[in-house]
């Protein structure tokens, strides 16, 4: 068995430093709890995605309410945040944490719709100078009528699943009776009725003509999320029932559904009165979206508001709102997980939650995670599964190499949203997996894909040549839109003087001594086609390899294997490592363990750098080590120690 390795690895000169403030969020992370980590993961990966609503109000000042949307976006990476009256004067870092804004005022109102720009592109926005009222409103009524409310939307699409969601944030005008306003209209369902009517028809609260147009306008037929003040005082006054569709054309407005209707205002001096009104919501399109969960405010007029990790009100200042979190999904798109996510959720509550911010703080910096891992047949089913499937499920790491594993469907790809490029040479298997949620194939070679060539094979003959598979993707972020190229590899054993002996790998002096490929672009015999092949997939792409090298020493780098020649460049002879650790291999007697350093993972120097290497032993015959486990997986002869970069 060999010992796995973990290696972090981003593109040179491409990483994009936090602010200061990223230090202040790392300590309200380390004290939160891990469970809603894992939960907000599961929902994105069935399907569903994470929106937020917060009205802090123009009493609090700038460093809570950016704490609280900072958290949402660099822990949670929260799909969509609205934020109502709050001026941040730069402390929310939308940049820096990968998001895009739409920004909107009405007079010296203020809202903000945050949009995760990893994983939706914007089709369509209304923003800038944009109020709730239409100009004919605002002459006929007077401004104090009509409210100086903003609002803005934008129409998005998924970057992995296609699908389209119109978002809205808006301040709802108060209700107006008898021109002038009166919100005892808004007191119970029935007495919304009396209230005034917007000039269109297509609303019972008077100012709200222009919000209604312009949701038709960009939204059109696409699902509406609505987040709003709404200025609504009952709960048992339901989102939909504000608006209504009139003069022959449809308002997406009125086919509003909500999961439920805290209280969400608002906070005051004296707490008898705190929470009052159920004015906050979040809703979305009927039978079209569905709002699984609602989160936030409470339950009952004048309670205590809670919100996951925070109880309380954010900012405790005088007419704060609470923060709402609403979970969704498009309806009939949620794909179920397999029955094995059961044992994987109980194996991630018992793991530290610092590696989880350490990784997803790190994927925002522009880095990736890779992984590789070589069980060896010896392995069970079980035990190598359940790493593979917790590195997708929890982790979500961007490309996970396996060797000699077959893994008799025990591992998950599809369910967690992973593409898969399977190879194998005879009786010997290696698969490559990678996040198809973040990363799109260009191009890939797999099937029956030896390293070997066919004349290295007919001279050689096969035990000489080793019968190793190996397989290469190249692909596109679908957010940064950088491309790389990925292979994982079963390199041969040495062979020297036309037999196999890896003593030529014992040193770096040595290498010279091993017998050349074929084609004289790598120091190790059976390698022809590995090279040929990765040049014709990856081109000038910058390379992530993964492989057991069967190199026994560390002081051998992994591009020392390979050269260029015959007029071309060989990809491989560019490949630069972070450290080569001992990964091979479990045996019966633990003192014989961990003598060789044959497990790599190395990325083109200047082009990409491995930032971190984690997993295997720095010392020869030590414990192996990888994030959260501390020896071999399986613990069977001959396996190898996992590898993370």
């Amino acid at each position: 068995e060999h010992a796995p390795l973990l290696a972090r690895i981003s593109f040179a000169g491409k990483d994009t430093q936090l602010s200061d403030y990223s230090t202040e969020l790392v300590e309200e992370e380390s004290a939160g709890s891990s469970a809603e980590w894992h939960q907000h993961n599961h929902a994105r990966r069935r399907g569903s995605f994470r929106a937020v609503w917060y009205k802090p109000h123009f009493q609090c000042g700038y460093s809570a309410p950016a704490n609280f949307v900072n958290n949402e976006m660099k822990r949670y990476h929260a799909d969509f945040i609205g934020v109502s009256e709050y001026k941040s004067k730069g402390r929310i870092n939308d940049r820096s944490y990968g998001y895009g804004n739409i920004h909107s005022q009405c007079g010296p109102s203020v809202i903000d719709l945050y949009y995760d720009d990893m994983n939706w592109s914007k089709v369509h926005e209304l923003g800038g100078n944009r109020c709730t009222y239409s100009h004919s409103e605002k002459n006929k009524y007077g401004e104090k009528s009509v409210g100086g409310r903003p609002w803005a939307a934008g129409l998005f699409k998924n970057k992995s699943s296609h699908n389209e969601v119109c978002v809205v944030v808006a301040e709802v005008p108060h209700a107006v009776r008898h021109h002038k306003l009166d919100r005892t209209c808004t007191h119970n369902r029935h007495e919304i009725s009396d209230c005034e009517r917007n000039k269109d028809g297509t609303s019972k609260i008077l100012g709200t003509s222009e919000l209604v147009r312009g949701v038709e306008r960009v939204c059109g037929d696409t699902p509406v999320v609505f987040m709003a003040d709404s200025n609504i005082q009952s709960p048992s006054i339901s989102t939909s029932s504000m608006f209504m569709s009139s003069h022959g054309h449809h308002n997406p407005l009125a086919d509003l559904s909500d999961h439920s209707t805290p209280y969400t205002c608002c906070n005051t001096r004296s707490h008898q009165k705190s929470t009052q009104y159920a004015m906050d919501r979040i809703a979305a399109t009927n039978g079209k979206l569905k709002v699984e969960t609602l989160e936030g405010g409470s339950k009952t007029k004048g309670g205590t508001v809670h919100f996951p990790g925070q109880q309380g009100y954010i900012c405790k200042t005088e007419e704060e709102h609470a923060p709402l979190l609403a979970r969704i999904s498009f309806a009939g798109k949620d794909t179920q997980l397999s029955d094995y996510s059961t044992e994987l959720v109980e194996e991630e509550s018992a793991g530290s939650s610092a590696e989880w911010h350490q990784h997803n703080h790190a994927r925002r910096r522009g880095s990736f995670r890779a992984v590789w891992y070589k069980p060896h047949f010896q392995c069970g089913y079980s035990a190598p599964a359940n790493f593979v499937n917790n590195e997708m499920k929890r982790y979500h790491a961007d490309f996970i190499g396996v060797s000699e594993y077959k893994s008799k469907g025990r591992i998950n790809d599809r369910s967690y949203g992973y593409g898969n490029i399977h190879s194998q040479c005879g009786p010997s298997v290696i698969d490559l997996y990678y996040d198809d949620m973040n990363w799109s194939k260009v191009h890939e070679l797999g099937g029956n894909r030896c390293t070997y060539s066919h004349s290295e094979k007919n001279k050689y003959g096969e035990k000489s040549v080793g019968g190793r598979p190996w397989a290469a993707g190249l692909f596109k972020n679908k957010s940064s839109h950088n491309e790389v190229c990925v292979v994982v590899a079963e390199v041969p054993h040495a062979v020297r003087h036309h037999k196999l002996d890896r003593t030529c790998t014992h040193n770096r002096h040595e290498i010279s001594d091993c017998e050349r490929n074929k084609d004289g672009t790598s120091k190790i015999l059976g390698t022809s086609e590995l090279v040929r092949g990765v040049e014709r997939v990856c081109g000038d792409t910058p390379v992530v390899f993964m492989a057991d090298s069967n190199i026994q020493s560390p002081s051998i780098s992994t591009s020392s294997m390979f050269m260029s020649s015959h007029g071309h460049h060989n990809p491989l002879a560019d490949l630069s490592d972070h450290s080569t650790p001992y990964t091979c291999c479990n045996t019966r007697s633990h003192q014989k363990s961990t003598q060789y350093a044959m497990d790599r993972i190395a990325a083109t120097n200047g082009k990409l750098k491995v930032e971190t290497l984690e997993g295997g032993s720095k010392t020869k015959g030590g414990t192996v080590h990888f994030p959260g486990q501390q020896g071999y997986i399986c613990k069977t002869e001959e396996e190898h120690a996992p590898l993370l970069a």
